[in-house]
């Protein structure tokens, strides 16, 4: 009879493990040296052992130096073992290294605290016994890897047990997240984040007036010809997304009578739910005898778009004439496979590709591990609504209102003018490319996460392709991109009553 493996508790993940050992990480220092330990030893058995030794962290600290030296070229080695290799064809400590580098650049996304430490997040590695399978059961939300693969999952909050094999790796809320972190609104405080990286002598055009704020009146609206209102993308802000876009549009047009306003919003809720509001706001606060109205959005906020405009359309038929049509940059028009994989793939990918690309523009895994936990693991319609047609009723029903619709266009499928502006990206970052392919296989056009035949809608005639990730559409250097500025052109135009 076998010996009884006893389970090891895990407090960070509410949980523990059997048929192994475990070592829990709290900093990021330490985990580049974890790196630079998995570097150092030959095999995951020898790893199995040094995990087992009580004074690990003296040994982290004798090994760090060393590691950060050679930092660089192991980088570099890591992005060409993810692209030439499959998993299946490396060895488990090929895989831990490969993962460990994936969740350092998650982690680095985070937003040091006042003591400029990275607390909000712990790392838990576990490898198992010679001759047993590593079982883990966990109750709080985490970003899991385990054998055999690089995608991350993320799972919980919830009584989960599941078997990782010969490895896990696991990324969690810490135990020292502060409860101010905790308390903080995570819409806002992404906002807030933003605005603190806007440069002091660009505060007037990138810092964003807000659409529902009450400095925004109907009487203030007639001042203007024109507004442009920015939604933002799933766990995204308008502050910091749209800066490419506001410096190419400023460039070419100077006028003051267009007013730039944002509009934050929460991105997990369904997107009905969004675009009534943005419609409420936008009779509020700007109305029928108001200005032009023109949308500029990312990612899934064209869908808020579409769906706002049908509802203003229902509110007053003015609005046909006064809205003048999108800008969209990477929205799943046609809905994305990505979300069909599940809200535990979905999110798992578009934490580590927004890390893998250092854009720092959506929530920290710790905020999101925090909203996963208070909402109880329960379906997150904001996520469910960007489903394939076949299986969202939002992106279906949505189709079916706007086919409707008795005032379109004769041939149109919509009443609400669009620019379509999809990516296919072709690199540089070829790392990132490769995990993207093992989602979408190595022959589907996409933006590393929104395909590229849903970004630009074959039943949209102003539809534009560009090399450009799903998280860089509106940065700096897409300003060369000469599909990029034609769409600044249109919605330039479209200000102009063209």
């Amino acid at each position: 009879m076998g010996a009884v493996l006893v389970p090891i508790p895990i407090p960070i993940l509410g949980g523990a493990i059997s048929g192994g050992e475990a070592i829990t990480i709290d900093s990021l220092e330490d985990l580049a040296s974890l790196r630079g330990l998995c570097a150092a030893v030959p095999g995951i058995r020898q790893l199995f052992e040094q995990i087992k030794v009580q004074e690990l962290r003296a040994r982290f600290q004798d090994l760090r130096d060393d590691w950060i030296a050679h930092h660089e070229t192991y980088d570099l080695d890591l992005l060409t073992r993810i692209r030439r290799l499959e998993p299946n064809e490396m060895e488990h400590i090929d895989q831990i290294q490969l993962v460990l580098g994936i969740a350092e650049a998650v982690w680095a996304q985070e937003e040091p605290g006042p003591d400029c430490s990275y607390s909000g997040l712990s790392l838990v590695l576990a490898i198992a016994e010679v001759g047993a399978t590593l079982e883990m059961e966990t109750e709080e939300p985490a970003l899991i890897w385990s054998e055999g693969s690089i995608l991350s999952r993320l799972i919980g909050p919830s009584s989960t047990a599941f078997t990782a094999g010969a490895w896990c790796i696991a990324l969690a809320r810490g135990q020292g997240a502060s409860p101010i972190a905790i308390a903080h609104d995570l819409m806002e405080g992404l906002r807030t984040a933003r605005r603190n990286h806007i440069p002091p002598d660009e505060t007037d055009l990138l810092d964003l007036g807000r659409l529902d704020s009450d400095a925004v009146t109907k009487a203030k609206s007639l001042r203007f010809r024109s507004i442009v209102v920015f939604i933002h993308g799933l766990l995204s802000s308008d502050l910091g997304t749209f800066d490419g876009f506001l410096h190419e549009f400023r460039r070419r047009q100077k006028d003051p009578g267009v007013l730039f306003l944002g509009w934050p919003h929460d991105t997990l809720t369904g997107i009905w739910d969004n675009a009534q509001h943005l419609a409420e706001q936008v009779t509020k606060r700007i109305g029928t005898q108001g200005p032009d109205l023109v949308f500029v959005c990312h990612s899934r906020g064209g869908l808020v778009a579409r769906a706002a405009a049908m509802r203003l359309y229902q509110i007053d038929p003015k609005y046909r004439g006064l809205v003048k049509g999108a800008v969209t940059f990477g929205t799943p028009h046609d809905g994305s496979s990505l979300a069909g994989a599940g809200t535990p793939a979905m999110l798992g990918h578009f934490v580590s590709i927004n890390a893998a690309t250092g854009t720092r523009s959506i929530w920290r895994l710790s905020d999101l591990l925090l909203y996963r936990k208070q909402q109880q693991n329960k379906t997150i319609q904001g996520i469910e609504d960007l489903r394939l047609p076949a299986a969202s009723g939002f992106i279906s029903g949505l189709r079916k209102e706007e086919l409707e619709d008795p005032k379109k266009p004769a041939g149109e499928m919509r009443q609400l003018p669009l620019c379509c502006v999809g990516g296919d990206y072709k690199g540089p970052m070829k790392g990132q490319m490769a995990l993207a392919h093992r989602y979408f296989g190595k022959n589907l056009k996409h933006d590393l996460v929104v395909e590229l035949e849903s970004s630009t809608s074959r039943a949209v005639p102003r539809s534009i392709v560009v090399n450009c990730s799903h998280f860089n559409y509106c940065s700096e250097p897409m300003r060369q991109s000469s599909g990029f500025r034609a769409a600044v052109q249109v919605a330039i135009g479209w200000t102009a009553g063209r």
